[in-house]
């Protein structure tokens, strides 16, 4: 287990290992490591608290390896992933902060939820399409983008968290 904020904020960490034994991540286990540009978890992995890896400024992705039975990653972003043909609900995590590209669309068309702090501070990222299914966004999600400003959100959502869009330049929602 690695508790909450174990390794935050420590600028000058490089390369993080993880042991292959390791079930619980807690909260802000690893914020503000940037240094940081790849992130692996394992198998074993069975619990990720929120904002674990919120304001990693250099992180490009998230790698998960297949025999992990409760999380994904698609292209580099972190997901839940689904735990039954009946209950296919998925939650986006975390995206990297330093991913490449200006725009991102949510290809798990399953995804119901985004986690807190998933896109926090996220510095380029101009555009995000959200899928239909999408019902809540978590606290924090978006707080401080930087460079999103026009959120179309589809009607399906239902929750938008505290300050999920707090101190971004957001300066357009739509929602149908």
């Amino acid at each position: 287990k690695i508790g909450s904020n174990a390794f935050a904020f420590l600028d000058q960490v490089q390369t993080i290992t993880l042991n292959y034994a390791l079930k619980t991540i807690n909260n802000f286990a690893f914020e503000s490591l940037s240094g940081v540009e790849t992130i692996g978890l394992k198998g074993n992995l069975e619990t990720l608290g929120v904002g674990v890896f919120k304001n990693c400024a250099n992180l490009k992705s998230i790698i998960v390896t297949s025999d992990n039975m409760r999380y994904q990653s698609i292209e580099g972003v972190l997901y839940t992933r689904s735990q039954s043909s009946i209950n296919k609900a998925v939650t986006l995590i975390g995206y990297p902060m330093k991913k490449e590209g200006r725009s991102y669309t949510i290809t798990e068309t399953d995804t119901t939820k985004i986690e807190s702090y998933a896109f926090y501070n996220n510095p380029t990222l101009a555009f995000i399409e959200f899928n239909e299914g999408l019902k809540i966004i978590g606290n924090y999600a978006f707080e401080q983008s930087k460079s999103l400003k026009t959120i179309t959100l589809p009607s399906s959502v239902t929750i938008i968290g505290a300050n999920a869009f707090a101190n971004s330049v957001v300066k357009s929602f739509f929602f149908f």
